[in-house]
């Protein structure tokens, strides 16, 4: 493969990744705001709203879920895979 067009590939490549995950960053790094509202960059650094998402029965409920689905489409996917 051409050197140039690999080296575009990886352009690509890091231009979608920061397009996907860049929110995500900006999402947690602004959720260690100390503040009372958002803001970036954070004015402190605190955990108390990762604490208060974790602490809000909503979350707690759609989290077992989440991980109860989890496990039973790995078992599944185990199950069906393992013989194939």
């Amino acid at each position: 493969m051409n050197a140039g067009l690999r080296s575009l590939g990886g352009g690509v490549l890091a231009s979608v990744l920061v397009f996907l995950l860049g929110p995500f960053l900006l999402i947690a790094v602004a959720g260690l705001n100390a503040g009372d509202t958002l803001a970036f960059p954070p004015s402190g650094l605190s955990l108390r709203w990762y604490a208060a998402v974790l602490q809000m029965d909503n979350f707690q409920a759609s989290f077992a879920v989440s991980m109860g689905l989890a496990f039973a489409s790995t078992v599944l996917a185990l199950l069906l895979g393992i013989p194939c």
